[in-house]
């Protein structure tokens, strides 16, 4: 009887010194790493231009300067691309197989949407085979203007994103037009749990 009450004693201590852990110990003790940031181009590998005109430094999509460095089409081909870039890698903290929760591609394009309102530009993203966005313009022609597409169907980890490239085609149903770009970058948020504070 005696060892009894000892361990009910015994189990009521331990559950005190546990309740008061528990309110000395933050709600959220998780330790997460993060980030949130763009990866601009970084640079371009000349598989093919054809019917595009560069000015200024190669990788040309690099930098949000809107003249220094663009590029841009005056004829539309189906043979017409221009291809491709690579983007900028995320840290070294992450891992291959680190899981993005948002991924957006951003173009920064010029259009004359007065003379051409059908101009397109026919956007492809590569996640280890090349996949078609589809035809975009931005929302609003004749000034420089934000193209905005989710990608992270395509590129849902951090292995995708790191391997990410971009090739571009003028796309219209007429012989002649204009449409140029001067900066490309992918948005990304990604964390992950990496431990627990004391």
């Amino acid at each position: 009887m005696a060892n009894l009450t000892k361990l009910k004693k015994d189990i009521s201590e331990r559950l005190r010194r546990l309740e008061q852990d528990f309110k000395r110990k933050p709600l959220d003790s998780r330790v997460t790493l993060s980030f949130s940031g763009t990866l601009p181009v970084s640079s371009f590998v000349n598989e093919q231009i054809l019917g595009w005109t560069t000015f200024g430094a190669n990788p040309w999509l690099n930098t949000n300067d809107d003249l220094t460095s663009t590029i841009g089409s005056q004829y539309c081909d189906p043979s017409y691309w221009i291809s491709y870039w690579h983007f900028e890698n995320l840290p070294s903290e992450w891992e291959d197989t680190d899981i993005p929760t948002s991924c957006t591609l951003r173009l920064k394009v010029w259009w004359d949407s007065i003379q051409y309102p059908e101009t397109r530009l026919n956007i492809w993203i590569y996640n280890g085979s090349w996949n078609n966005l589809g035809e975009f313009y931005p929302a609003v022609g004749n000034q420089w203007a934000w193209i905005e597409i989710n990608v992270l169907s395509y590129l849902n980890t951090a292995a995708k994103i790191n391997g990410a490239r971009l090739k571009l085609r003028h796309q219209w149903n007429g012989m002649f037009n204009t449409i140029g770009l001067t900066y490309a970058e992918l948005s990304v948020t990604i964390s992950k749990l990496i431990g627990e504070q004391d």
